[in-house]
Parts: C-alpha cells; structure tokens; sequence
C-alpha cells in the first residue's frame, strides 16, 4: 500500500480508485524485510513491545485496530507537514495510537469522551496532532464495530477540513506480525485463535490442563528407539502423575531443559482425585456415556482410526486426542455448557442425542474448539520452550503449531513413539513461525534426520551437526539457533567463500552414510589370533571435515558431512552417532591395578583398526536390530578371508583422542554390539566383557559373531 500510495500518479486518489504497478512488486520484499529488521533490532530490540500508557490501555481492555494497509494510508497522508490534525474515531485505535507515540514529532493529544488521557511533546516541531476517541468501551458490553469510521482533519485558514476517512473492521486483536516480540506461552493473544470467547473460568481452565498434560508427558519412561530413526520408545502411558516416579530414563530427561510452563502460578489448581490426566477410552460408536471414563486394552487402541488430520484451510481435530484424555474432556464439557453455537445449543436442546463422539466433536466457531486449541498450543509451546526457544517473536498464526502438535500425540498415542524429526520441527514451529513438514524419508532423496530449519533470517540446527563435540543422550533434544542465512563455507587455499541457502523456507535433512561395502569385498581385512601381544596404540590418523549443501528437492536440502583421513574420505550421517548413544553403549571398567592377566586360548580372532581404516571398513548395516535403515549395506559378519571357524570376531579401535573420531565410531557402530574402553579397564578384562555381552532386546536366541571394542583417551 505505501509503495502504491508513493506513485506521483496516485496522489490524492481514493482507495478504490490507487493504480496497481506490476514492476514495483518486487519492492515489496525487500520493504517488508527492511520493516522487519528495523523494528525487531531497533524499535524492539528486548524482551517486548513497546506498550502504550496504562490511561490509554484501559480505555478498552480487548483493543481495537487499524489493519495493515488502513494503517499505511493514514501513515502515508500524514507525512505532509500540517501545523494541526485531528483524526476522529468511535474506539481508540490501538495500534494507530501507539505507532504516533514511537513516530510523531510533536504535541499528541489523546482524548476519550471529551477527557484528556495523554498529553505530551516529543522534540522540538510546534505541530500538534489530537486523537479524539468517541467513547470508552464496557467490560460488560459488546463494542464490536462492524465498519466504524475514522476521519482525518486538518486546520486550513481556521476551519478543519476532511482530507482522509475509511472504515476499520471488527476485530479486536491486531494482526499477528513477525516484528513484534511476543513471550513463550502467550497464546491468548494469538490473533487467529479467537480466545477473546472464553471466560476468565476457561482460560484458567485451559492453561491448568495444559500444565498438567505437560508434566504428564515429562514423566513418561521412553526406552531405545524401536526403528532407524532418531527418537525413543515410551514403555507405557498409563502413569500417574501424582506417585513417586521410579529411578529410569524420563522424557524429560532427553529435553534441552525443563518447560517453564510446569512452575507458573495460573490460579487455584486442580483436585487431583477429580483430574485423570490419560485414559484411552473404548470407540465412541461402541460405547455408553457411562463408559467414558473405562480404559481400554492398548492393542485395541492401537487399532482404532487414529490420525491427526488437516486440510490447507483448517486444522481438523482427532477426536481421539480429546478422547485419550479425560482432563480435556472436562474442559470440553465445561466449554460447550457456555457454547452458544449451534451444535452445542441443538446437543443441549436434544440430550437423548448427546453421546461421547458429539461431545468431543469441535466444530470451527465452537468455544470447545477454541479451549482445546489453547491446551494444544500451550503443549507445543512446552515443547519448543525444552528445545531452547526464547520466544515465539516469528509465529503468525496457529496453524501449523497446532498440525505439528497433533502429529506428536498421533505418534505417542498410537506407536508409544518419540520422534526427532516431529518434535525438532514442532519447536522450530513455534519459534520460526515456518510450516509444519511431516517427515518421510525418501530413498531417492536420501536424506534420513532433519539437522536444521531455516525460515526467513533466522534458523535453528540440531546439534549434533558437528561431530567435532562431545555429545549426550541426556538433553540430546534441544536446537542452536542461528540469525541469518545457513550455509557452508567452500574454498581452499585461503580462498574462501560462504554458500548460503537463498529460500525463505528450508529444511535440511542429513545424508546417510556412505556405503564402502565394495571396497570391503574387494579387499577383505585380515584377522589375527586373539593372544597376548595384541596391544592398543595411539591413533594418529588424520582427520577433516567437509560439508556440502546440495539441493534435492522444492524447499529441501541435503546436508553431506565428508570425512576424511590418510586414504578415505567417506560421507557420514551424524545422528547415527546419536542413535549409537540412545541404544546405550558399555562403558567398561575393572578393578586390576596391575597387567598380570592373561588372554584365555580360544578360537576367537581380533581385527585391529586405526582410524583411517576403521573410516574406510566400518559398515552401519542392521546386523540383529531388524530396522533397515536407509543404505545399509551387504551384513558385514565375515571374520578373514579364511575363516570358517565358530569364535567370535572382534573388531577394536586403536586409541582415539579426537572428539570427531570418536563420533564417527559411534556412528559406525550404530547397529552393532559394541563396548567402550576409556582406559579404565585392562585390554583382556575389556575383551572378555565384549565377549560375554548379551544381545540386545528380544533376540537373545540370535549368534551374533562380531563384537566392537572402541578404545578412547581422555573420556568419552
């Protein structure tokens, strides 16, 4: 609008009646990320926007606005110098008011129903501008408008004239923008949510169930993941919140930090014998009312019709979220009891038609639906707050946060599954503001995990990028978060330069790892008898990473971390390494003080790997998960190119010092059975313990003959 207003040939015209000039179009983008940048490290630099007085604020607790083009056109006819204005309106314009206060050089004057609420000078002009407000709005009455008028007038020879009017639509919360910083759980305020419906009761309501499904979800026990993506497995869902929780790996552990939500004061809480937080219930077509609260078998929830379903308009709820949860059933119930929509006026009218699927259907408009969205939101917002979010600053609307929060109940609910992909992308959401991409890998594209999300001029990646530091599977799902342009530096010989992404929106997801299995086949790696004079050396290798950006599809890029040593170079995907850590590894240790002991004869061999070769021969093929994971190569089982004995092969690192060396083993070794020596343990102690470890999970009946022994100096 200030682009078309700023034509010569507009000058002075309407609205209706403003030429529209195609070759300025591309101005509009970098005006608006001008804007942006301005106001979100300029004007609002801190922790929130500039507020208007508190006089002015109480003039209508709800608020109402100029929207964005209304707003442009006043800004733009007030840029003429004028000795005097005065811009009539029936309600006080919020936004209007405020954008004077941080812009106007000069006297403003704001008066409501004749009593002057602001008066003040900024610089030096002798220009004087009034805002006269009709009326103060009622808490007790509606002041909706539907096209209230504003006039602009200015003094010409001692008489005001008209020289701009229009009309601003009802609404009473100003648009959501990417420029205004907004706090971690301050849903209510989001424009397309509608929470200006609920009573005080509910939105207290809302919140207390959102802090209470929050703790509930923290104190879930998860296990080793149970596929080849990067996550972990709940072992039940059925806990109570209230009990002590016993000694085990919790969700909350695996969280960068703890969700603030879980320690704010939102009034008197709870009863906790009235509120169950987690009950699956029967069918809703096959049941009674009175069978709400009943449980049901796990296996017969799995196989109910669970999905988190949407269309590009909408988010359209899964009655089973609602249904799996007796504590938002409640609010449901309390909502719709207000509810003047005609759905809950016809159920109320009718009770013979009342059954449980009706009452956890949410229909767009309904005060349910709002309360319910406030819950979900609040969840999401737990989840990015755990991730390290400090704000929602670049969030527009609730759409997306509220599909990405709907596919991690879906994955939890129904496959007891805690999903990297689904919650990195919940958080970046919430923080970013971008679309919510469900992940499918793609074996033509060959990306496995997502490593990073970028949407405008900011960005978070996973942490585990760089396999240079020391990571842990306590805390591993948080993201750092990067302003500007992701990228990667290409060049050499001093000559360097930075390959950005250019889109507005990205996802990169991490190429798996390279297969060598060729290589391995063509020149087999000998094994020798297990004896005494087998000793770990210190590992010299070199080490260097690469890292390429190559686009692979609309929006979506690869990520391909390049190692290389003395004589291989191979692609390594880094959140194996992660996967290696979430399926635990055998940190191993002894109590002999001296090296006395001796290696036990057997028909066991050993393969001795410096990094280079480990780099080179080291497959991450599935040899006993069952997960067939993305690239896995030919089973890597051989013992040497003669061997058709019954011992157990044993592949052992040499001494790794190297953080990155030590990451890319883990990554390696992913899908094996594999112990960790950090110096503690004597090399026949740590030898016998790799070779008596049991097999993982369920498959203690399996032979497996390769075990891994990674030798580290200076921790792990």
């Amino acid at each position: 609008m200030m682009i078309m207003l700023t034509d010569p040939s507009n000058e002075g015209h309407p609205e209706f009646e403003l030429k529209y000039r195609s070759n300025r179009v591309e101005m509009k983008a970098v005006v608006d990320r001008i804007i942006s940048s301005v106001w979100l490290n300029i004007v609002n630099p801190g922790k929130g926007t500039e507020q208007l007085p508190a006089q002015l604020e109480a003039v209508c607790d709800r608020g109402h606005h100029l929207n964005g083009d209304k707003l442009g056109m006043v800004a733009h006819a007030l840029r003429t110098p004028r000795d005097r204005i005065i811009i009539e309106s029936e309600h006080l314009l919020k936004n209007l008011s405020l954008w004077l206060m941080l812009h106007f050089h000069g006297r403003l004057i704001v008066s409501v129903s004749g009593k002057v609420l602001y008066d003040k000078c900024s610089g030096d002009s002798p220009r004087i501008l009034e805002l006269k407000v009709k009326k103060f709005c009622s808490k007790e009455q509606d002041c909706s408008n539907e096209g209230d008028t504003y006039r602009l007038f200015t003094d010409v020879r001692g008489s005001f004239e008209e020289f701009l009017s229009g009309t601003y639509p009802s609404s009473f919360d100003m648009p959501e923008t990417a420029r205004a910083r907004r706090s971690l759980y301050d849903v209510m305020k989001t424009h397309d949510l509608g929470a200006s419906v609920l009573s005080e009761e509910l939105k207290v309501m809302a919140r207390q169930s959102a802090q209470l499904v929050v703790k509930w979800l923290l104190l879930l026990p998860v296990t080793i993941p149970v596929d080849a993506d990067f996550g972990f497995s709940i072992r039940s869902l059925d806990i109570d919140i209230n009990t002590k929780v016993e000694a085990e790996p919790l969700l909350g552990t695996i969280l960068g930090r703890s969700p603030s939500i879980l320690n704010f004061n939102w009034g008197k809480a709870f009863q906790k014998s009235k509120h169950v937080i987690y009950a699956p219930t029967l069918d809703p077509e096959n049941s009674d009312d009175d069978e709400l609260s009943q449980p049901m078998d796990e296996d017969m929830f799995a196989s109910a019709n669970f999905e988190a379903r949407w269309t590009d308009e909408h988010v359209d709820f899964s009655e089973d979220v609602i249904l799996s949860f007796p504590i938002l059933r409640d609010l449901v119930s309390a909502a719709k009891a207000e509810c003047e929509c005609q759905h809950c006026v016809l159920n109320r009218r009718t009770p013979t038609n009342h059954d449980k699927k009706s009452s956890a259907s949410l229909q767009p408009g309904c005060k349910a639906r709002v309360a319910v969205s406030s819950v979900l939101l609040l969840v999401s917002h737990a989840i990015a707050d755990g991730f390290g979010a400090p704000d929602i600053s670049r969030v527009r609307d609730c759409e997306h946060p509220l599909k990405s929060i709907l596919t991690v109940f879906s994955e939890l609910l129904l496959r007891k599954q805690i999903r990297w992909d689904t919650w990195f992308n919940t958080a970046a959401c919430v923080y970013l503001g971008c679309p919510f991409v469900e992940h499918v890998v793609d074996i033509e594209l060959g990306g496995t995990a997502y490593g990073a999300i970028q949407y405008g001029n900011a960005a978070v990646m996973a942490p585990w990028i760089d396999l240079t530091k020391v990571e842990d599977v306590k805390r591993c799902f948080h993201f750092s978060r990067v302003q500007g342009k992701l990228g990667v530096m290409r060049g050499s010989a001093g000559q360097h330069y930075f390959r950005g992404i250019p889109e507005q929106f990205a996802i990169v997801q991490v190429e798996h790892t390279e297969d060598t299995s060729s290589f391995n086949q063509r020149f087999k790696k000998w094994s020798e008898p297990l004896t005494d004079n087998i000793s770990v050396k210190e590992d010299d290798s070199t080490f260097e990473v690469e890292a390429m950006l190559v686009s692979a599809d609309v929006d979506v890029y690869r990520l391909l971390l390049r190692i290389k040593s003395d004589t291989f170079a191979r692609i390594i995907d880094p959140v194996d390494a992660m996967i290696r850590l979430a399926r635990s590894l055998l940190i191993v240790e002894c109590g002999h003080k001296d090296n006395t002991k001796r290696m036990e004869k057997s028909e066991d061999v050993i393969k001795l790997y410096d990094f280079d070769d480990l780099l080179g021969r080291w497959q991450n093929e599935d040899t006993f998960y069952g997960l067939n994971k993305v690239g896995s190569a030919i089973p890597f089982h051989g013992r040497a190119p003669d061997e058709d004995g019954s011992g157990i092969t044993l592949h052992m690192t040499s001494a790794l010092q190297h953080n990155g060396k030590i990451n890319v083993a883990r990554a390696l070794s992913v899908n094996y059975m594999t112990i960790v020596n950090q110096g503690d343990c004597f090399l026949p102690c740590a030898i016998q313990k790799a070779k008596t470890m049991p097999v993982p999970g369920d498959n203690e009946s399996l032979k497996v003959t390769e075990r891994y022994i990674i030798n580290v100096r200076g921790g792990f």
